[in-house]
């Protein structure tokens, strides 16, 4: 039933009808693709606390998190470009959430939510920790309960954000 109930959001999130509504905010401003955020035995990118399991269907993937979720990142000697997307369920909040970037306890962005979210950040090689990995926080400052934003849910999670894709690649 709730997967049944997340593929109708997906849909919807898909034609831009109903669940997701609004414009797309970055850094800088691309129209990136709809991507996966599943692991696919990646060890550059590990999800962590958080975040939940992978849900989706074959066209698009994504994992939730309430107020935050951490990501850990594979340490290498070279510049890296992060980029981070995903989506803010902007019908469930009055006033758009605060979102905030962290990358190994520095800020590196804050920003008002919104449907369709792309951010890149160019991360130096000086910038990673001395560790094997690095750690992605993400927070928001908002959460909405889907069973109270719509009755026929029976999902009484608190979800925030929902980030699509986690991208680690060399300069």
């Amino acid at each position: 039933m709730l997967k049944r109930h997340l593929i109708a959001i997906l849909i919807s999130l898909m034609l831009g009808l109903t669940f997701f509504t609004a414009g797309c905010s970055s850094s800088k401003e691309t129209d990136l693709p709809l991507t996966t955020a599943s692991p696919a035995a990646n060890t550059e990118i590990i999800y962590g606390e958080g975040l939940t399991h992978v849900e989706g269907d074959k066209t698009i993937s994504w994992r939730w998190m309430s107020n935050e979720g951490i990501v850990k990142l594979k340490n290498n000697t070279r510049d890296m470009k992060l980029s981070l997307t995903g989506n803010v369920p902007m019908n469930a909040f009055p006033q758009p959430p605060t979102l905030t970037v962290f990358f190994n306890g520095k800020q590196l962005d804050q920003f008002p939510g919104a449907q369709n979210v792309a951010k890149e950040y160019t991360i130096p090689a000086a910038d990673q920790a001395g560790k094997e990995y690095s750690e992605l926080k993400i927070t928001t400052n908002k959460t909405f309960v889907p069973k109270e934003v719509d009755k026929k849910s029976a999902d009484d999670r608190k979800l925030g954000f929902s980030v699509t894709k986690v991208e680690w690649v060399t300069k």
